[in-house]
């Protein structure tokens, strides 16, 4: 079964380790709750959440397997990206993404994840996928059946989302609604008023003997603004949390490919702090995420 690793921002509002060993993180078994489970073990689903609370109040990070998500399904996905990603840059561009939008095609270099100042431009392209998304932005053309196998792939992890979601209900012990009534849109429907998306990342390996510009990465730091992310590697090193580095070795010089679910909150769903108190003032998502997405645009 194909390993997911995944992300969450912590329970608090702050920036996990971009150091973590990655022989660091932990692997859990997802066989308790796998999708297509219906029933559960009492004792395993509660091992489960502690694995899944351990994990997130720590690191924030975690390799999940036995998650149930059909293998051949992430196989076509790769095969349909990696077939765009070989399409002539012209013809990528024709799906490119609408000014200051989330989805459609993002070219090389055209996007500088890092704030810092000294950062360069990601070396990296990425495809950015939402059902909501206008049909001529959808490669079908030169791609058979691409408007298929994102959605099926995206759907697919919003299931997964779902249980990952149910079990942080409960590892915080709170009311089962608090987190699904922030989340109707991807829990009730499949993306209805909800920005979540499902992003192709492609990191070209650079030329055998050379080293990367100076300042560039291929993903550079940063901290997910949604609830949960999901991560489907392709075994390629260079991924570390909350970034993508030229790793020592052969590996810099591949190309490397992930599919990314970003599981958010619902456009109008008021982003606040669960226990009640007001450190963080309250703010609908949408106007939250477009904050922290136009802010790590390139200027």
């Amino acid at each position: 079964m194909t390993p997911i690793d995944f992300q969450l921002c912590p329970y608090t509002r702050t920036t996990p380790s971009l150091r973590v060993n990655m022989a660091d993180v932990p692997v859990i078994d997802f066989s308790a709750y796998s999708l297509g489970r219906d029933k559960v073990d009492p004792e395993k689903l509660q091992k489960l959440v502690g694995d899944i609370d351990s994990a997130f109040r720590t690191n924030g990070i975690a390799y999940i397997v036995n998650h149930g998500v059909p293998r051949e399904q992430i196989d076509e996905a790769f095969s349909h990206f990696r077939q765009f990603t070989q399409l002539p840059t012209a013809t990528k561009q024709k799906y490119a993404r609408e000014e200051n939008g989330l989805v459609g095609f993002i070219g090389l270099e055209s996007e500088k994840t890092s704030t810092s100042p000294s950062a360069k431009p990601d070396l990296k392209e990425v495809y950015n996928y939402s059902p909501n998304m206008k049909k001529e932005l959808i490669f079908t053309e030169e791609v058979e059946n691409a408007d298929k196998t994102l959605y099926t792939v995206l759907n697919e992890l919003r299931k997964q989302f779902i249980r990952v979601l149910e079990l942080i209900t409960l590892a915080l012990n709170i009311d089962g609604y608090v987190l699904h009534n922030l989340h109707k849109g991807i829990v009730e429907d499949v993306c209805k008023n909800n920005n979540s998306l499902l992003r192709y990342a492609f990191y070209p390996g650079i030329p055998e003997g050379t080293e990367p510009k100076k300042g560039q990465l291929r993903f550079g730091e940063h901290s997910d603004f949604g609830t949960v992310s999901f991560v489907v590697t392709d075994n390629v090193s260079c991924f570390e949390p909350h970034r993508g580095v030229f790793s020592e070795g052969q590996d810099r010089f591949t190309d490397r490919q992930s599919i990314v679910f970003f599981g958010s909150p619902d456009d109008d769903a008021i982003v606040e702090s669960l226990d009640g108190d007001r450190k963080y003032s309250p703010i609908p998502f949408l106007q939250y995420a477009e904050q922290l997405f136009l802010a790590g645009q390139q200027k």
